[in-house]
């Protein structure tokens, strides 16, 4: 606002908006809108008066008698929070307006089947800002490994304070963003939830909770609902759509996840070509990914695959020990990751093994053993090095990568299943259901995959 020079104009069209708006919501009989309007007018004016008094504080603080203050640097220091608190508060009035509006969107959506841009748009904030979210959780109690205990995770809060208040208050403002955002989407479930998880994380903060089933009870549950919410929200949108499966673009994927396992393997002895190969893979994701977004296409396997990324360059900017130990269980998740989609696409419709001339009509596997020789690689190299990170027999590599039946029928279940509950006990319900008892890998892999305590990205 400081820099904006047509800031008092840009209030008067805000102002000229909103009265618009509650004109043509009173004509067309919009009774919440109109309301909400003419309750936003009022916390605006109030909004302008309290940027008035702090502007006016700030100029007297520019003069020569500052006897009547304590220190010129505290009250400019007050005086900027206050700032931002009212700013804060009016964008989440301006959240709360736009939820109102949803509200009738809602119903239109509903009765005839209307899509809006803007509702992806959203979808996308909060999904992209939970997962920072995750990542910042990461950063801040140090869950660089298989887990942490409660005293463990107290001790790394009480070191680097300076540091964790960073972190700490990042968490703060993407919580409030996520809060608004969901309050603008009528999406009050999740609203509610981030509020409650607004109280215990500050709790975390302030050193009041106490013992490790304080911790389960109220961070960690709180945490878990928190995110189920926001996957319910995003899964259940009506705007997202499958992408293509671009083969050559999950042929790249594979090499450059092989090239990362291989290095892994020589991690101790040369950390340097590990960091060059996950940069690598990490580049080449995003820019595919941010290409996905600007075309409006969900992208669901960047929930696993960057994360997975982002928890090993935590563990690596950490400079600790064992890093080989705690870098391996997520080098691990993403190949499991890897043979699931292998899996999957060996059993699409379209696949049609007779016919390998059409690049099309190939299994993504092949392909990707095609290209693995053509870059001076061996499938023995491969079956090697995936046999050791999985930890299976070698000649059982290839049940890993190559379903055997098609899955089709099998998937459309389980993502019905998913779309009605989400919930951690029906997942293992979905599971159970769907699992056959013969030794299908597929089913291992998921099973294995989805359980809680192995979700660490």
């Amino acid at each position: 606002m400081k820099a904006h020079e047509d800031f008092e104009k840009e209030i008067r069209t805000l102002f000229q908006n909103l009265h618009s708006l509650k004109g043509n919501s009173r004509i067309f009989g919009l009774s919440l809108i109109s309301r909400e309007v003419h309750k936003l007018e009022n916390e605006m004016a109030g909004f302008l008066s309290k940027e008035k008094y702090v502007s006016e504080m700030n100029e007297n603080l520019k003069g020569p008698d500052l006897s009547k203050f304590p220190t010129r640097e505290s009250i400019t220091q007050n005086l900027e929070n206050e700032r931002k608190k009212n700013i804060s508060d009016l964008i989440q009035h301006l959240y709360g307006l736009h939820g109102t509006i949803n509200s009738y969107l809602k119903a239109a959506k509903i009765v005839f089947g209307l899509v809006f841009k803007e509702d992806l748009d959203f979808k996308e904030k909060i999904h992209s800002s939970a997962m920072h979210l995750e990542v910042l959780f990461a950063k801040l109690l140090n869950l660089s490994s298989r887990g942490q205990s409660f005293n463990q995770i107290r001790e790394t809060l009480n070191n680097n304070i300076n540091k964790n208040h960073e972190i700490a208050e990042e968490i703060r403002k993407i919580n409030h963003s996520i809060k608004g955002i969901s309050r603008a989407l009528q999406e009050k479930a999740l609203s509610s939830q981030v509020h409650n998880f607004e109280g215990i994380f500050e709790n975390l903060i302030n050193d009041q909770i106490k013992g490790q089933e304080d911790f389960d009870e109220t961070i960690h549950n709180s945490f878990n609902d928190f995110r189920y919410e926001c996957e319910k929200v995003f899964l259940n949108t009506s705007f997202t759509k499958s992408y293509p499966f671009e083969l050559n673009f999950r042929k790249e994927i594979f090499y450059k996840s092989f090239k990362l396992l291989k290095s892994f393997q020589v991690f101790e002895k040369d950390a340097n070509s590990f960091i060059v190969d996950l940069m690598e893979l990490k580049n080449f994701w995003a820019s595919w990914h941010q290409q996905k977004k600007k075309d409006h296409t969900f992208v669901g396997q960047s929930d696993i695959i960057l994360p997975l990324i982002l928890l090993i360059q935590n563990i690596l900017n950490q400079n600790e020990d064992d890093q080989v130990k705690k870098i391996r269980p997520y080098v691990k998740d993403l190949w499991t990751f890897l043979c699931l989609i292998s899996q999957i696409d060996y059993s699409r419709p379209s696949l049609d093994l007779e016919k390998t001339i059409v690049e099309e009509n190939q299994a993504l596997i092949d392909l990707f053993f095609k290209y693995l020789q053509d870059n001076g690689h061996s499938q023995s190299e491969f079956n090697e090095a995936l046999s050791d990170i999985l930890k299976v027999e070698k000649e059982k590599v290839s049940s890993y990568l190559r379903s055997h039946y098609k899955l089709g029928h099998e998937m459309n279940a389980i993502y019905l299943e998913l779309k009605k509950d989400i919930s951690d006990g029906n997942l293992e319900k979905v599971i159970e259901v769907i699992y056959k008892t013969d030794d299908f890998t597929f089913f291992t892999l998921l099973s294995n995959f989805l359980k809680p305590s192995m979700m660490r990205w």
